[in-house]
């Protein structure tokens, strides 16, 4: 495809935006002067090397998530990027399982919320997430009234 004009667009394309959207930490640490195209290669390996070693860190790590002083939304989004990493690394994470450490790292203020959620038909991360973000917002509502 060399001398392709359409081909060389696309192609610049390609690596101006892999460039742009690898972060300067990542990108520093696998790149050397010489390389080419082994480039993507040496980033998939960062992520997927060590699979065991990784797989007990980010379980342990994950079922220590708790939402402690933070918001819903970062304490969910905490548990989903920690979820979303073990299953990069082939890790089977069911609804039920990140539901239950979801569930269990609540703060106490979200106690009373905690036992509804069995009351949800079929509940899933999605679902569950939604209903605490409306009790949030609810009891802010009531503390700025009291």
């Amino acid at each position: 495809m060399h001398g392709d004009p359409e081909w060389s667009t696309i192609e610049a394309t390609i690596i101006r935006w892999f460039y742009q959207t690898v972060s300067k930490d990542i990108f520093q640490t696998v790149v050397a002067e010489d390389d080419d195209a082994c480039v993507w290669a040496k980033i998939n390996a960062l992520f997927t090397d060590n699979k065991l070693q990784r797989l007990v860190f980010l379980q342990q790590e994950s079922f220590g998530c708790h939402q402690d002083n933070s918001t819903i939304d970062k304490y969910c989004m905490r548990l989903k990027m920690l979820v979303d990493e073990l299953r990069d690394i082939g890790a089977k994470v069911s609804d039920n399982l990140m539901l239950s450490t979801l569930t269990a790292g609540l703060n106490e203020d979200f106690g009373n919320a905690a036992s509804n959620l069995t009351l949800l038909s079929q509940p899933t991360f999605q679902r569950v997430v939604t209903y605490l973000k409306l009790e949030e917002r609810r009891m802010t509502k009531l503390k700025q009234r009291v």
